[in-house]
């Protein structure tokens, strides 16, 4: 506890008494300096205790001057005033303490036996013990955040084990201000961020200098740190709380800084590494495996929509990789669905429905262009595919199209729209409802977005050109359609294309 004047008053070796008590004797006793200077406010600073033998005091007790004298000191900031008795007058005049009461600043008189020095003294070590004390606090916090986070909640726990010492909420956001999961830790959410810190995190985040700022919002003490090192920031903490945060508090603050870094980095290399392995449970949700594919996520930092779902494809631009780092990193966290694959091209998103609005938003913030499928189930994943693929083709830079936008607007929406579909539909049914059928449509789909030419139709789909054959001549047969005859191709086109399924 720091040194007040309450602890001051019941410290029963100095036998001070308080001749102006009020509800300020708890107040906080920042140092105590001693003078008989009519006017020592030019020496004094906020929070000080000034003790006085009164040597400066006129014999009259003018009530103006001892009004005067003490304004003087409420000005300077003086916490209280301490006058030492016997020195050189008997008691505490009383003109002293009616201005004192009317200026509301706390006396107390301090006995003859009681030397200035053996206050001073006994302020100082109260403040060396409760440094000492903040000390010890803050390495045995410093352990125990560091404790929490080798445990199985990682920086989650961390950050909630933080929050826990320092009584306040705490929010971890990502490289684009995006908060992270780690946030639920200490209850904080988006609502509970206000609107101001927000911003200035993202103008800190965009200004990629690591920094820290310190402010009062809506009467909290709000810390953003960002996190990372300048030119490269993985994200920012922001720490709020009714009280300001002291020196011992943002020693415990680093610590977590450093394992935030640390989790953050982390996760940026375990991104990297999983693009192989999504790319691979791609194809085997293509293959019709999704019960599989959500068991195997369960294990990993991904996400995937649930019973419905959008197809979103999304084209690179090699001028700005920091849109593909964003899209990971929201797919990253399991709450939001999102599964993510693709090439340094292009992208394929597995959306929530509903969540295509705000993904479209923050892909146009970015200068990105996108094409989206419509609603479909995982067993006509393959067609929101080629939807969504058909729909990006058409897309302008920094543009996000919808494909009912596109069949509303095209020769081949009067095709899905007319008989033709429903004879297609009866054509290609048994296929389409099988695996197999799906991937030959499929793989029929490639090689007539290449003019049916086998080469490059076979390297897209990494098979030899001979297979790619076999599988034609038997998408034929099943379909009665002789697939070396123009016309025949074109009919398996319209029928393709009347059920949105070709790819051009």
């Amino acid at each position: 506890m720091p040194a007040t004047l309450r602890s001051l008053v019941d410290h029963d070796a100095f036998g001070v008494t308080e001749r102006s008590p009020h509800d300020e004797s708890a107040a906080v006793i920042g140092w105590v300096h001693s003078s008989d200077l009519e006017d020592p406010s030019p020496f004094l600073s906020p929070g000080q205790m000034l003790l006085t033998t009164g040597r400066q005091f006129p014999d009259n007790d003018s009530e103006l001057y001892y009004s005067d004298y003490v304004e003087r000191l409420v000005r300077a900031g003086v916490v209280a005033l301490g006058f030492g008795t016997e020195v050189i007058r008997a008691g505490t005049p009383a003109a002293l303490e009616a201005a004192c009461r009317s200026a509301d600043l706390p006396l107390v008189e301090v006995p003859y036996r009681t030397p200035f020095i053996a206050i001073s003294q006994w302020v100082a070590g109260v403040q060396a013990a409760e440094a000492r004390s903040r000390v010890d606090w803050a390495l045995a916090t410093q352990n125990a955040v560091s404790v929490a986070a080798l445990g199985a909640g990682g920086v989650r726990a961390a950050i909630q084990k933080t929050a826990d010492h320092l009584a306040c909420e705490i929010a971890l956001f990502d490289a684009d201000a995006e908060l992270t999961d780690a946030a639920a830790a200490s209850g904080i959410g988006h609502s509970t961020v206000p609107d101001e810190v927000v911003a200035h995190l993202g103008r800190l985040l965009g200004a990629q200098h690591r920094s820290r700022s310190d402010r009062v919002v809506a009467g909290a003490f709000v810390t953003v740190q960002t996190l990372g090192s300048t030119g490269s920031l993985t994200g920012a903490l922001v720490l709020s709380r009714a009280e300001p945060f002291d020196s011992a508090d943002f020693s415990v603050v680093t610590t977590l800084v450093a394992l935030a870094e640390v989790s953050l980095e982390h996760r940026q290399s375990l991104r990297v590494s999983l693009r192989a392995l999504m790319e691979q449970l791609f194809l085997l949700l293509r293959d019709g495996r999704v019960v599989e594919v959500r068991r195997a996520i369960e294990a990993i930092a991904a996400g995937m929509p649930g019973e419905r779902l959008r197809v979103v494809e999304v084209r690179l631009d090699l001028s700005r990789p920091a849109l593909r780092d964003a899209l990971e990193r929201r797919a990253s966290e399991p709450h939001n669905r999102l599964f993510i694959t693709g090439g340094p091209t292009r992208l394929t998103l597995l959306i929530e429905p509903s969540y295509w609005p705000d993904l479209a938003a923050f892909i146009r913030r970015r200068g990105g262009s996108a094409g989206v499928s419509d609603a479909i189930g995982w067993q006509s994943l393959a067609i929101g595919v080629v939807q969504a693929r058909r729909a990006l083709e058409r897309t302008n830079p920094g543009e996000a199209t919808q494909f009912s936008e596109l069949v509303s607007a095209s020769f081949l929406g009067l095709l899905a729209s007319s008989s033709v579909a429903e004879i297609a539909d009866a054509r290609l049914s048994v296929l389409r409802a099988s695996a197999h059928g799906s991937a030959l449509l499929t793989d029929a789909v490639v090689w007539l977005g290449h003019n049916a030419a086998w080469d490059p139709a076979a390297r897209e789909l990494h098979i030899h050109r001979h297979s790619l054959k076999a599988r034609m001549a038997e998408l034929g047969q099943l379909v009665g359609l002789d697939l070396e005859r123009f016309q025949d191709r074109a009919e398996l086109w319209a029928l393709l294309s009347s059920l949105n399924l070709y790819d051009v």
